[in-house]
């Protein structure tokens, strides 16, 4: 983990995206890493591969937990 963890994200996402639209389709977001790691800035890998069930249970939870959290705020404050 890095210092701004979350601004790397979503540079990361954003690169992807970018890379899907100049490819014309979705692109799995391996193919940025994919026989790369040492010409990137980054040198990143994916931990896991996809499909990995335990890890999506575990996310799906998270993000359950996150839009309770997310929709109790909005009760209370309203949306901005």
């Amino acid at each position: 983990m890095v210092t701004d963890s979350a601004s790397l994200g979503a540079a990361v996402r954003a690169a992807h995206g970018w890379l899907c639209n100049k490819k014309g389709g979705y692109l799995p977001i391996s193919n940025m890493y994919m026989d790369k790691l040492e010409k990137t800035s980054l040198s990143c890998k994916l931990s896991v591969n996809a499909g990995d069930q335990e890890l999506v249970s575990k996310y799906a939870a998270i993000m359950k937990k996150r839009t309770e959290i997310e929709n109790r705020l909005v009760q209370k404050l309203g949306r901005c």
